[in-house]
């Protein structure tokens, strides 16, 4: 078996000796250790079996258990969250952000179905407002 990486559209080709070439667009993304190969622009393929990353499903129910801590007032500020959980503010600040993730990455996520490459780590970095772009940046399909 051969790889070879083609930046053009899927094709399949019939030579003369009755062999089929099919070309298929993919890349290469190492993360934490480990290669993936995506299919075309990066997207998950919806073949992918359910795999329940813990890490993200712990990060997205710490963040709105922090929402309801803040919001009922039992806790008045980050900083006194923190100082109770022996946690920087500042890290508490950054996972409260993922209560702005869209409706439907918080349930691709919870139901294991987001992309293999995605860790919380990186949501945390960097959190788009607009739905739409959370979708881009993370790798879920767009709606």
């Amino acid at each position: 078996m051969t790889i070879t990486m083609h930046t053009q559209k899927q094709r399949t080709i019939v030579e003369q000796d009755g062999t089929i070439r099919v070309t298929v667009p993919i890349s290469f993304v190492r993360k934490g250790g480990r290669k993936y190969i995506l299919a075309p622009e990066g997207s998950p393929s919806p073949f992918q079996p359910v795999r329940i990353n813990e890490v993200l499903v712990k990060g997205i129910a710490r963040a709105f258990q922090l929402k309801e801590e803040v919001e009922s007032g039992k806790m008045e500020s980050f900083r006194d969250i923190g100082r109770s959980n022996d946690q920087s503010h500042s890290y508490l600040l950054r996972l409260y952000r993922l209560t702005a993730l869209a409706p439907d990455i918080v349930q691709a996520i919870l139901n294991g179905r987001q992309p293999k490459t995605l860790a919380l780590q990186d949501m945390l970095k960097q959190m788009p407002a607009h739905w739409p772009e959370q979708r881009r940046l993370f790798g879920f399909p767009q709606i």
